[in-house]
């Protein structure tokens, strides 16, 4: 009866590990798409603004 119990209590242990584990792996990855998302985001601004300077640049230009 003890051992069963025992039994229960560290398998209740080890899906409660595995469910702390599981959360954090997805916040790392929530996390490091965030961080992708900003970047890329970024270099789009970047480069239509760039790209709004060049195109005024070449009308100038002519």
């Amino acid at each position: 009866m003890l051992d069963r119990l025992i039994g229960i209590c560290f398998t209740l242990l080890a899906v409660a590990v595995a469910i702390y584990v599981a959360v954090r792996l997805i916040e790392s990855i929530a996390a490091a798409l965030v961080g992708i998302v900003a970047v890329v985001g970024g270099l789009v601004v970047l480069g239509f603004i760039t790209s709004l300077l060049w195109r005024r640049n070449r009308i100038n230009r002519w």
